[in-house]
């Protein structure tokens, strides 16, 4: 449904902009501290904006990079999308890195 309506690059974004960095890794933030602002554009409307929120707020790493490489998640250059799934697997361990470091 929505991953016919918006490319891989827009999903990858939203599900950022819903993400908390903790020593723990990516954690779905709080409501009041995600960072996104979404407008519908044409003819959709708030129903919409719920569905993106519904179906990427809550997702792991793992998660994400499950749904964004399905085949109906259209992109304009395949090579880019292979290459970007690839490093959405290793930012929850980046981000535990870096709050290890940052505690020694």
């Amino acid at each position: 449904m929505w991953r016919r309506l918006a490319g891989a690059q827009t999903q990858f974004e939203a599900w950022l902009s819903f993400q908390s960095a903790t020593k723990d890794g990516l954690r779905p933030a709080q409501a009041q501290y995600r960072r996104d602002t979404i407008v519908p554009i044409m003819n959709a409307n708030l129903a919409l904006v719920q569905s993106l929120v519904d179906m990427w707020a809550a997702k792991t790493p793992q998660e994400a990079h499950r749904m964004l490489s399905m085949r109906d998640v259209t992109v304009t250059n395949q090579s880019d999308k292979t290459t970007q799934l690839a490093k959405l697997l290793t930012f929850d361990e980046k981000v535990k890195a870096v709050f290890a470091h940052g505690a020694q």
